[in-house]
């Protein structure tokens, strides 16, 4: 679940019954240990409801640089009692010089990968 979707194009989802969602996610989870729904984002499409609404979890992707404090504090007002179904925020798109802030690095391949450098998995990656 995105916290906003800058786009503010209306989704597809918007017209998808809840109870058509609640279903689906019920039929799924008879069959796999774990379901993943990639929904919309919650601020720009009230489609994104229903997913939350019939899911166990959730987790919150913000995207780094871009997506204000304020919308994620929105996202979650939005989801009232549900937003104790977010069980994480992920943040995408933290460039990589962030993360030797906080790694002690352990990460050092990590930075090179793309570069012709060792991958992390020792395999040599083009550029």
């Amino acid at each position: 679940m995105n916290a906003r979707d800058p786009s503010n194009v209306p989704s597809e989802t918007d017209d998808i019954p809840e109870a058509l969602v609640a279903n689906l996610l019920r039929d799924c989870s008879k069959h796999f240990d774990l379901v993943v729904v990639d929904s919309p984002a919650i601020l720009s499409s009230p489609g994104s409801m229903p997913f939350i609404e019939c899911a166990d979890r959730a987790i919150m992707v913000v995207e780094w640089a871009r997506t204000e404090r304020q919308a994620v504090i929105e996202a979650l007002g939005t989801l009232g009692a549900h937003a104790r179904k977010v069980a994480g925020v992920v943040l995408n798109k933290v460039p990589a010089d962030w993360y030797r802030i906080f790694d002690n690095g352990r990460y050092r391949g990590y930075y090179a990968y793309g570069n012709g450098l060792p991958s992390p998995q020792g395999r040599a990656v083009a550029s």
